[in-house]
């Protein structure tokens, strides 16, 4: 049913000079007949009207006014029913046997429904979407976002049903958000309830990618129910064969093992790797007995010599940062004096400098020093960091076509804090943060006048005692062939051992920054792609990360960047998407969830139909064991999801009861829907012309039949 109601008015000009409108084209239709003596008086005043009228009508469309209509609708009140369709509810166990039962539960519900109800159905494992066509092919669990759909949408339903075993494995716990709602929840219990012998790899912890001959620790935890004084071993399976084992006793009914396994890989490659428990007997299941998943095993050690030529509590601090990164190999050698070397010799025949990636120089030798020249050499056209210490500033140096910041006078040493230089600098050495000056150990460096390489580019500063100082703290050039860095202060052990954690993150990142940063080609890729994790398993969300830079080497903010999908080895494009940018040339995306495998990902990036670059990212997906871990269904949190809002626990299936529920709690009235419109009657255009035009026909004919020009 539709009713209208006159609103009001919007007029397009002043309501006085549509007023006066008004009585002007009145007066003007009454003085053009006034005189009029053909016809009867009737005829005069007819053609009056009509004229009138005509008039009066574009007037009152000058007002705008407007007309509110209400239309009133009534519906069947709604209840809301979720369907767990993960893959827990297909196991059989005990008297419930899977899917078979659950679809009979289901036409049970659907057999006793109340037909004055209008009933929502959806299902649910790791997202709620619609429909009612169960598969239990769902790889996780998310009754909390069950909770919040209902809470929602509670004010389109009188009632929900939910229909699940229990057992989340997703989100935090759905009980808490149950009290929020004001809506009464049933809930219907699938599965069984009674303990099983079983065994579940749970999850195994591993490092990706690998680095060849680098030892890599894979811990797997192991699950296990009535294994009480059994044994069983426990494989580690690399692309079909196995190359580890251990023996597991297990001397409770019921607990959690941890089982490593250390591997060392000679050769680059992907790995097809999977952590198997062997079946015991009898046992409920063996679908969750293994975890897969694949290793990238990587051949691009970063290669450092680090070489000291004084003995100083830095460069053991240097060097155990540097040797945290898996990633790095690191070779150490001290210099004892003349031509002897603690350490890797490396003047010695063995010894390869095309296989160092980047040298890292702590102090130096006397200007004079027999092996100074041959140093010097050695560092030709290879990438440098270069670390004073006190020996640097002793006199004439050596390095000066290494050091980028040279001093120029001799100096006393004075304490110092390093702090950002005072022009806004973008540079990758750059992506860190310096903590407050106050709340950071001092620095020794020299008070001097320092100059600088051609290409030299002064990151951070030096204040000494708040002031700041003319002393460069970190120096870098970046040359056609390689990059060299100085640091010129020492006492960075400090911030190593230092117990706040500012001090010390923030020397850990400029220590991993210096060694990324200058063992990298300075011909740099200007797009870079890759997954925020290293793996996910099946029901996490792959998240892919993207940084552009443009040909000035500056942070691309207004690019476009679109990445393409792809199986390991496959050309077939299995989807495609485009990163949003979130700030400073950084654009990330969800991609969904992605099946066991390993996938690769192609990116290009362009501006204004430019390209900007390409390139290439692999992403690993494992299997996830979640949702066949736990397999005991879960009546506590079910009955108390009921509970907390005002529903019922239907453990005996007693749908009648939960009939009687709405029936008593009058849940089943109609529902009453107004809904209110507005509409101008200028918009009913047509109507007004052809009406205005049938007045002004009428005029004229009736004036044709008086004889009228």
């Amino acid at each position: 049913m539709q009713i209208a109601f006159f609103q009001g008015i919007s007029p397009i000009l002043p309501v006085i000079i549509l007023f006066a409108l008004a009585i002007f084209t009145t007066g003007v239709s009454y003085f053009t007949y006034r005189n009029l003596k053909k016809g009867h008086p009737f005829k005069k005043w007819t053609l009056i009207t009509l004229r009138s009228v005509a008039f009066l009508i574009l007037i009152a469309l000058l007002f705008n006014p407007f007309l509110s209509f209400e239309s009133v609708t009534t519906e069947s009140p709604q209840i809301a029913v979720y369907y767990d369709n993960s893959i827990s509810t297909s196991l059989e166990k005990g008297d419930y046997t899977g899917l078979e039962m659950y679809r009979q539960r289901k036409d049970q519900f659907t057999d006793s429904r109340d037909q004055r109800f209008t009933y929502s159905e959806h299902l649910f494992d790791t997202e709620i979407i619609s429909g009612s066509e169960l598969t239990s092919d769902g790889t996780g669990t998310h009754i909390n976002a069950v909770m919040n759909h209902i809470l929602e949408n509670e004010n389109q339903y009188k009632a929900a049903l939910l229909i699940s075993d229990g057992i989340s494995t997703q989100g935090r716990n759905p009980v808490f958000t149950a009290t929020q709602l004001s809506i009464p929840v049933f809930t219907v219990p699938l599965g069984d309830t009674t303990a099983v012998r079983d065994l579940a790899i749970a999850e195994v912890n591993y490092n990706d990618p690998v680095y060849t001959n680098t030892l890599n620790r894979i811990e797997a935890e192991i699950q296990y129910q009535r294994a009480e004084n059994e044994q069983t071993e426990v494989r580690l399976i690399e692309n079909g064969t196995v190359v580890e084992s251990a023996e597991v006793d297990f001397q409770s009914s019921s607990g959690t093992r941890l089982i490593e396994f250390e591997r060392q890989y000679s050769e680059p490659g992907i790995y097809d790797v999977t952590v198997e428990a062997v079946p015991l007997e009898n046992e409920f299941t063996t679908e969750n007995n293994s975890f897969s998943f694949t290793l990238d095993v990587l051949d691009d050690k970063t290669r450092i010599h680090s070489i000291a030529f004084e003995i100083h509590p830095d460069v053991a601090a240097i060097r155990n940062q540097i040797a945290t990164d898996i990633q790095n190999e690191l070779i150490q050698t001290t210099w004892l004096g003349g031509e002897q070397f603690s350490g890797t010799d490396p003047f010695s025949p063995e010894f390869n400098r095309d296989e160092v990636d980047l040298f890292i120089i702590h102090g130096e030798p006397p200007a004079d020093s027999a092996v100074a020249d041959r140093i010097v050499n050695l560092f030709d056209q290879k990438p440098v960091i270069y670390f004073t210490l006190p020996s640097s500033f002793d006199g004439t140096s050596p390095f000066n076509e290494l050091k980028i910041a040279t001093q120029e006078t001799t100096g006393s040493p004075i304490d110092i804090r390093p702090v950002r230089t005072s022009s806004d600098l973008s540079h990758p050495l750059l992506e860190l943060t310096i903590p407050p000056e106050r709340s950071l150990p001092a620095l020794k460096s020299h008070q001097s006048e320092y100059s600088l390489s051609p290409a030299g580019q002064t990151l951070i500063r030096a204040n000494f005692q708040g002031t700041e100082t003319n002393i460069p703290v970190l120096v870098s050039d970046e040359g056609a062939n390689r990059r060299l860095a100085t640091v010129n202060a020492y006492g960075w052990y400090q911030y190593r051992v230092n117990r706040q954690d500012d001090s010390g993150q923030f020397f850990k990142n400029l220590m991993d920054n210096l060694v990324s940063w200058a063992s990298t080609s300075p011909d740099r890729r200007t797009l870079t792609i890759e997954p925020i994790k290293s793996n996910y398993t099946e029901n996490e969300t792959v998240q892919i990360r993207g940084t552009l830079i443009n040909e000035r080497g500056e942070p691309e903010q207004n690019g476009s960047i679109d990445v393409k999908i792809f199986n390991i080895n496959g050309e077939t494009e299995l989807s495609s998407f485009r990163l949003r940018h979130t700030g400073s040339g950084n654009y990330i995306a969800d991609i969904g969830t992605l099946p066991s495998g390993t996938y690769r990902a192609e990116g290009s990036a362009f501006l204004n139909n430019r390209d900007l670059g390409s390139d290439e990212a692999r992403i690993n997906v494992g299997q996830s064991n979640v949702e066949i871990i736990n397999s005991q269904r879960d009546d506590a949190t079910l009955r108390s999801i009921a509970l907390n809002s005002g529903g019922l626990f239907l453990e005996d299936l007693n749908f009648d009861r939960f009939n009687n529920f709405l029936e008593d709690q009058n849940l089943y009235e109609s529902v009453e829907e107004i809904s209110v419109t507005q509409s101008y009657l200028r918009e009913y255009n047509a109507i007004w012309f052809a009406l205005v035009i049938l007045l002004l026909t009428a005029e004229w004919v009736l004036r044709r039949s008086l004889s009228l020009p």
